[in-house]
């Protein structure tokens, strides 16, 4: 009986060790904003139908959200067919701050921010 009790004991002690080691490990390797005068930029180039798009966006807002990795997102319109036009502006309109422009448009649109 407490051959099993330790067992299970030393098994949650090895995963709790196991996840203060992964966050320690994320927060040394995943960028994060030096000051209020830094501004990281994530740009998403999208094509065609922009399949995987929603997934990839969801992806980057999880760690954002989690304090992982705090960006803008960008998508950059590099040739979307009309379905994918329309699935990156409904991503738009869902969500503030998450910014859709043309391929000409990026420099400029990150100089000024």
């Amino acid at each position: 009986m407490w051959g099993i009790v330790e067992a299970v004991l030393a098994l949650l002690c090895a995963l709790g060790i196991l996840s203060v080691g992964w966050i320690l490990f994320g927060r040394m390797v995943v960028p994060s904003q030096a000051g209020k005068d830094t501004m990281l930029f994530t740009v998403l180039r999208a094509e065609g139908d922009a399949e995987g798009l929603q997934q990839t966006v969801k992806g980057l807002q999880w760690m954002d959200g989690s304090r992982l990795m705090r960006a803008r997102i960008i998508i950059v319109d590099a040739g979307l067919s009309p379905g994918g036009r329309k699935v990156a502006e409904n991503l738009a309109r869902q969500q503030p701050e998450l910014i859709l422009c043309e391929t000409e448009k990026l420099p400029a649109w990150i100089l000024e921010r």
